[in-house]
């Protein structure tokens, strides 16, 4: 959830933009160990309206897959306070 709320904090533009579509974003983030650096992963795919957030699919960290969503039906919401 860290990594997700870092992303939505840097998205917000679109969660208060007058956009009448959804906006549909790919956040592909890189997870593994190299050297010192950590990876944190936690790739997603969202949809952005106005004061909603549809989560389409996720991989948690440290999951090294393929994500493959679909667009027309979303796993859930995202709710921030």
């Amino acid at each position: 959830m860290d990594t997700l709320s870092y992303w939505m904090a840097r998205l917000k533009p679109l969660l208060v933009a007058d956009e009448p579509r959804e906006v549909i974003v790919v956040l592909a983030n890189r997870t593994g160990v190299e050297g010192d650096a950590v990876y944190a992963g936690t790739s997603t795919v969202i949809g952005i309206e106005p004061g909603n957030v549809k989560l389409y699919g996720v991989l948690g960290r440290g999951e090294k897959e393929l994500l493959m969503v679909d667009t027309s039906e979303p796993r859930g919401k995202l709710v921030f306070a």
